[in-house]
């Protein structure tokens, strides 16, 4: 679900929904960028793609799991209670 949703995979869909090229997309986000001050790429490439790479490491990374060791210790200092 994750990969559906990147950006890269939204403007390949897009663009082969709506049978344009996607150097002529590209092109008209750049005009807009520049001539009309639209912010879209930067919510983009910015934000929605960092997000998207964060949550699928998050998701699909492996975590270490700690070591026990024979007495049941993780090996972190405990905390005194006084």
């Amino acid at each position: 679900m994750l990969s559906a949703l990147s950006p890269t995979t939204v403007l390949v869909a897009g663009c082969w929904w709506w049978e344009l090229g996607i150097g002529e997309v590209l092109k008209e986000a750049a005009f807009g960028w520049d001539v009309w001050g639209m912010n879209t790429q930067v919510v983009v490439w910015c934000v929605w793609w960092p997000a998207w790479l964060v949550g699928m490491m998050l998701l699909f990374g492996n975590p270490r799991e700690e070591k026990v060791g024979a007495d049941g210790d993780t090996g972190k200092a405990k905390m005194i209670k006084s």
